[in-house]
């Protein structure tokens, strides 16, 4: 079931572990080109400091997502797809500095595979809600990368209080 949309306003953070973002400021501190699977307050966060391409399949999140670039004067290549040709759309690409991978809970497998050639190497694939059972397999594909696991406790811009893990795999050199 897709997350409620919830009313993008600043300041502008994405729903990750406060270490999280703090990391991938770190990554991208002198710019950088991020792929996104999944828009959401992230994009908005991303285009203050990076040049980011998100696709998205939930009509609510896309429009909402589209009103927050505009009021902020900020870019961002942002697309509406099918949530079955999500995983697909990275292959117009070359290479980014950083994936994040926070889409439809079913298609989170197929966006890692796709992703992984197009992560430079030493860049980073960020995926989020990582504990995840179903995840198993990206998990499996991504073993051979070097990784670091951040938990904690998260709150969501709807106020709920959860559990939260993201997984932070670094593609090696070469």
């Amino acid at each position: 079931m897709p997350n409620p949309v919830v009313t993008i306003k600043k300041p502008y953070r994405p729903e990750l572990l406060a270490v999280v973002q703090h990391a991938i400021e770190k990554i991208l501190e002198d710019g950088g080109e991020v792929y996104e699977f999944g828009s959401g307050h992230s994009t908005v966060w991303f285009a203050q400091f990076s040049k980011v391409v998100s696709v998205e399949s939930d009509e609510g999140w896309y429009k909402e997502v589209r009103k927050a670039l505009r009021r902020s004067k900020l870019k961002a290549s942002l697309y509406l797809v099918e949530p079955e040709t999500m995983a697909a759309t990275v292959d117009a690409y070359d290479m980014f500095d950083l994936i994040l991978v926070d889409c439809v809970d079913a298609y989170r497998n197929d966006a890692v595979y796709r992703a992984m050639p197009h992560v430079k190497p030493g860049g980073w694939l960020i995926l989020d809600d990582s504990q995840w059972p179903m995840l198993a397999r990206a998990r499996k594909l991504l073993s051979a990368w070097p990784w670091t696991i951040v938990k904690g406790m998260h709150r969501r811009h709807s106020g709920d209080v959860r559990d939260h893990q993201t997984s932070l795999y670094r593609r090696p050199d070469g």
